[in-house]
């Protein structure tokens, strides 16, 4: 596991001090790195909250740069926490802020220069936003280092997002959606304590983890839970083309509907289902659980 000593080294961690973490020797953490052995899939967990990423990341399967903002825990200099991206709809008075990495922060502006329709944007709390640039009054770049604005607000998940392992957590520990089993005590009791502190119900919590968010241009929304293979086809259409189809497909749950893109302003999806690397590894090759009536 090259990664997991990549990860490790650039927090500035000896291999007894993450065994300290975890709850193991200096040894086992040797034969994890060194590919004699591999941790659990609670260690996993642990580790993916430690390095603040997603368990495939910790795995070297991914190229996950969902970090938050303690550390840039990889030795590519564009990953990691950089600030917030605000996007203010036409029409709208206020402007909705994601905290973005460092390669987000640098991608986005080179896509601009293409000219696009649509622009696709990964954030740090779990959104995959699909934007149609003729649709916003503008779009904000803010630095970390820099003063907020007038409209800033912290959203739920905190001001820099939460590590991708904790929204998968929540959802299958606090909803049930997966194996409670497969997390370690301290990792179970991290995620419930997050629910307890913010007050979450578990309708709260499908709608902030599972719902996609349909921005029209008259200023409404629409929530909904969208089928990852409809978002993940337009994530790729997106993408790809920079624009989307005049009649976009989207599955909600049983009912396939289209909605024209001259409508909409925004979908705000949630990220981890267009991703889901850790939900393949924990359902195998079964569909894992999403479906909501």
């Amino acid at each position: 596991m090259k990664q997991l000593k990549e990860l490790r080294e650039s927090r500035g961690l000896t291999q007894k001090q993450l065994a300290e973490l975890v709850g193991t020797t200096q040894q086992t953490v040797g034969r994890w790195e060194n590919g004699k052995a591999e941790p659990s899939l609670s260690t996993l967990s642990d580790l993916a909250m430690i390095f603040g990423t997603s368990v495939d990341s910790v795995l070297g399967k991914s190229a996950d740069r969902t970090t938050n903002a303690y550390y840039l825990y990889t030795s590519d200099e564009e990953d990691g926490f950089w600030g917030h991206i605000g996007i203010r709809l036409v029409g709208q008075d206020i402007t909705t802020w994601h905290p973005i990495s460092c390669h987000e922060s640098q991608r986005i502006p080179r896509v601009f220069e293409a000219d696009p329709e649509w622009v696709y944007i990964e954030t740090l709390n779990n959104r995959a936003l699909f934007v149609d640039v003729n649709k916003v009054q503008k779009i904000i770049f803010l630095d970390d280092a820099a003063d907020g604005t007038e409209d800033f607000e912290i959203p739920w998940d905190g001001y820099d997002g939460l590590p991708a392992e904790m929204y998968q957590g929540m959802l299958n520990i606090a909803l049930e959606y997966g194996d409670e089993s497969s997390y370690s005590e301290s990792f179970t009791e991290s995620v419930m304590q997050f629910v307890r502190e913010k007050q979450l119900d578990s309708a709260d919590l499908e709608t902030l983890l599972l719902d996609t968010q349909l921005h029209n241009e008259a200023g409404g929304i629409v929530s909904s839970y969208i089928d990852s293979s409809s978002l993940v086809a337009l994530q790729m259409e997106v993408d790809g083309s920079h624009k989307a189809p005049k009649l976009i497909p989207l599955q909600e749950n049983d009912n396939l509907t289209f909605y024209p893109a001259s409508q909409l302003s925004m979908i705000s999806a949630p990220l981890f289902t267009l991703l889901r690397p850790a939900q393949e590894r924990l359902f195998a090759d079964e569909e894992p659980p999403l479906h909501r009536t």
